[in-house]
């Protein structure tokens, strides 16, 4: 999932974006953020941290990279289960700032 920095005025219906719309939660709304930061690990307790960072070779690029507990090597979003990725993606739909947040959010299937 690599996409450019700055798409992140809102999260993506497709999620797309993802990690550039985290990066910003992070940077400008803290709170929000460990707050989907510790919702992840209610499900998945190995999960310690996103690893959010502009990519070494262009800036303008990131890529959604994750931390386990224990380790320092960042892991790619691939090495997640596509039922932890999902989570993660409801998460931070469901727990985004309220003026970020759109009018309606449908989920189908999750």
């Amino acid at each position: 999932m690599i996409t450019t920095i700055n798409d992140n005025i809102y999260l993506r219906p497709d999620v797309s974006n993802l990690a550039a719309y985290l990066y910003l939660l992070k940077n400008k709304y803290e709170l929000h953020y460990q707050r989907i930061v510790k919702t992840v690990r209610l499900l998945a307790p190995f999960f310690k941290e996103f690893h959010l960072r502009p990519s070494a070779h262009n800036e303008n690029f990131i890529e959604l990279e994750w931390v386990e507990n224990g380790e320092d090597i960042p892991y790619k979003a691939h090495r997640l289960s596509d039922g932890t990725l999902r989570f993660i993606c409801l998460a931070t739909a469901f727990l985004q700032p309220e003026e970020k947040q759109p009018e309606t959010i449908f989920v189908d299937e999750p």
